[in-house]
């Protein structure tokens, strides 16, 4: 933005004066002083390049053509970039500025109006567009030596400064290489590697850790009753014990055996008392004895 406005401010002031010159001095003869005995104003049409060089008027559409890929590459520098320093970026605005004013006026008419004139250089006759295009080209020329070099020298400068880092880099990797134990890592590995989760849990809780007053641990552990941690018991005592167990509990009792005569005996006790034969009644011979008669016997006896 500011490069295209310091353009279009170097056009309205060359044109400007190129029009004013045009209209009040007159052609070749006229003249006026600007500066006594240094620079006088005068009008003169020159088809030629800057100071009156190749002034033929073959060179017309040359010099518009130079004018036109200057213009383009200096468009295409400025907006990609390449130029990287202020200083060669602004002679480069210069000369795109002086080169557009003149091209203006070779297009137009065919040639350009130079009007400053040095008393004691009477063929150095030149315009506003010339003192663009001639001073701000030398700075631009000078910008490219001496960049150059100063980019050798940083290039130069960059490869020393990295070479010495990598030598250091290895004189450090093999310090550490002799320090390391075999089989293991370093002291400094071991201080680097990053502290387990159980260790911050544990910072954590120091961390939260409030103290208590003297005193209080104490009188928490002589209130709190004291048992006796149980000892042990060893294999024999648990074997001893487990006999004592087993001889402590009562013995199975055998399944009770069915008794044949339970039934009759219990028929016998249920049935009423049989009445009393006189003993003198015995049974004759061939007489039959009923079951009842048999019961009856047994029970008397």
């Amino acid at each position: 933005m500011y490069y295209a406005l310091a353009v279009v401010l170097v056009l309205i002031l060359d044109q400007w004066l190129k029009y004013w010159v045009t209209i009040n001095i007159v052609l070749n003869t006229g003249s006026r002083e600007l500066i006594p005995g240094i620079v006088s104003l005068v009008n003169i049409h020159n088809s030629g390049a800057a100071f009156g060089i190749l002034d033929s008027g073959d060179w017309r559409w040359a010099f518009v053509a130079i004018a036109v890929v200057f213009t383009a590459f200096a468009v295409y520098a400025l907006k990609k970039g390449l130029i990287q320093h202020a200083i060669g970026r602004w002679a480069m605005v210069g000369v795109l500025a002086g080169a557009i004013g003149n091209c203006i006026d070779r297009v137009l008419f065919g040639y350009v109006v130079d009007m400053f004139k040095l008393e004691f250089m009477n063929y150095a006759i030149f315009n506003v567009a010339d003192m663009f295009i001639s001073c701000c080209g030398v700075l631009f020329c000078l910008y490219i030596i001496f960049s150059g070099s100063g980019k050798k020298a940083e290039a130069a400068e960059a490869e020393a400064s990295g070479a010495h880092s990598r030598r250091k880099a290895k004189s450090a990797r093999g310090a550490a290489a002799k320090a390391r134990p075999r089989g293991g890592e370093s002291a400094a590995e071991r201080e680097e590697r990053p502290a387990p989760a159980r260790f911050e849990r544990a910072k954590d809780d120091a961390r939260t850790y409030t103290p208590r007053k003297a005193g209080e641990a104490a009188a928490e552990r002589s209130e709190a009753p004291r048992k006796a941690p149980a000892r042990p018991a060893s294999a024999a005592q648990a074997a001893a014990g487990t006999r004592s167990e087993a001889a402590s509990r009562p013995a199975p009792q055998a399944p009770a055996q069915a008794d044949p005569f339970a039934e009759w005996e219990k028929a016998a006790a249920s049935a009423p008392p049989a009445e009393k034969k006189p003993a003198g009644s015995q049974k004759k011979d061939g007489e039959e004895f009923s079951l009842e008669d048999i019961l009856a016997e047994f029970g008397s006896k």
